[in-house]
Order: C-alpha cells, then sequence, then structure tokens
C-alpha cells in the first residue's frame, strides 16, 4: 500500500473514501444487489441441473459479506478524520481485501458456468463483463485497487469464452474475453488517476 504513502495529501484519501463510500453503495448497491438475485433464477429456468444452486449460494455470500463491508466502510468514512496514518494504511488495505472476497463470491460460480450445458456459459461470459464494467467503475480507490478484484472476473471471462465454441474459434474467444479484462483494468486505473487529479484541482482551488 504504497500509494497511500506516496498520495499528496491526507485530505485527498479521506475525500477519496467518502466519494467511494457514497458511490460502490448510495448509487450502486441497490442495483448490485438486484443483479446477483435475479440472475440465479435466469439460471434455473435455462440451464439443466442444479447450477441455479451454486450461483444462489454466491449471490448469498456474496450479498452477507458486501453488507457487512458497507457497515465497516461507512464506518470508516465518519471516523477517518481522527485515525492516524497507519490506523488509514490499515483500514484502506483491509477493505480493499474484503472487495477482492465480494467480488470473488459473486463471480467465481458463474466462472464455474463455463462447465455447464448452454446456454450456461453465455450466462456466465455476462455475468463476468457486467462484473468487469463495475469493478472498472468502482474499483478505483486507488491505481492498484483493480488487481485484487479482477483475476477471478478474467479467468471466468476466458473459460466461459473458450466454451461456447471449439478449435480456432474457442481461442479466438479466449483471447477476446482476456482482451476485454485488459480494458477494465486500464479503465479502472485510469479512473482512479482521474480521480486523484480532480481532488488535487478541488484542494488546489480552495487553497487558493
Amino acid at each position: 500500500m504504497a500509494e497511500i504513502q506516496a498520495a499528496p495529501s491526507r485530505r485527498s484519501w479521506i475525500m477519496t473514501i467518502r466519494r467511494f463510500a457514497e458511490v460502490a453503495w448510495t448509487r450502486h448497491g441497490p442495483t448490485r444487489y438486484v443483479s446477483v438475485a435475479l440472475t440465479p433464477i435466469l439460471v434455473a429456468l435455462l440451464v439443466p441441473g442444479y447450477w441455479w444452486a451454486l450461483c444462489s449460494l454466491g449471490a448469498l455470500v456474496g450479498v452477507i459479506i458486501d453488507l457487512r463491508t458497507q457497515g465497516a466502510f461507512n464506518k470508516l468514512a465518519r471516523d477517518v478524520e481522527t485515525l492516524d496514518d497507519e490506523a488509514l494504511q490499515r483500514a484502506v488495505k483491509s477493505h480493499i481485501h474484503g472487495l477482492a472476497v465480494i467480488t470473488a463470491a459473486y463471480v467465481l460460480p458463474y466462472a464455474l458456468l463455463a462447465f455447464a450445458p448452454q446456454p450456461a456459459p453465455v450466462i456466465g461470459l455476462l455475468f463476468c463483463a457486467g462484473s468487469a464494467l463495475i469493478c472498472a467503475t468502482l474499483h478505483v480507490m486507488t491505481r492498484t485497487m483493480i488487481f485484487y478484484s479482477v483475476p477471478v472476473i478474467i479467468v471466468g471471462l476466458m473459460l466461459n469464452a473458450f466454451m461456447m465454441s471449439s478449435g480456432l474459434n474457442a481461442v479466438i474467444l479466449t483471447l477476446m474475453a482476456g482482451l476485454m479484462g485488459v480494458n477494465a483494468i486500464v479503465a479502472a486505473r485510469g479512473g482512479a488517476q482521474s480521480f486523484g487529479d480532480l481532488i488535487g484541482a478541488s484542494q488546489g482551488g480552495r487553497s487558493g
């Protein structure tokens, strides 16, 4: 977490944490919960077998951890002014790891849909693509944060893409899915840098 130490100011981190708490849960939370609740129903309707149960379990575990993390992060956002730099560093690192666990709980069942009957890989690919979009736009608290959450998403993208075809076509689809993951990484890191620039400009305007 060297980025915390290299941040322009403590105020930058306080603003970033509060902005992340607002965007990740206040704005996007309800949409995320509806999506992870409804998609297993789609799996149950379209995919033979009990794959829906695996997706439901992932949704249940993910939502439980998500809500607990939300409460803890909102508390951090409220109390951040009282933390010293070392405590702030530990808190941010802990929450980044927590968000990675949430992402894995949501996404892993859909990565495994690659091994289920059709049209499961299509559903898995769409869910993982949506997760990549979410991580690219929300996981911007630090420029390295995306690397904690994106690996399972890229695995899901590439596995499901590979299972949708065969031979050379499967290889091409797999490479395209991997490229989608790379774009998520680039977008997230660019978003983190842009937000940091906005904070810096805001602080400069206030100080002037």
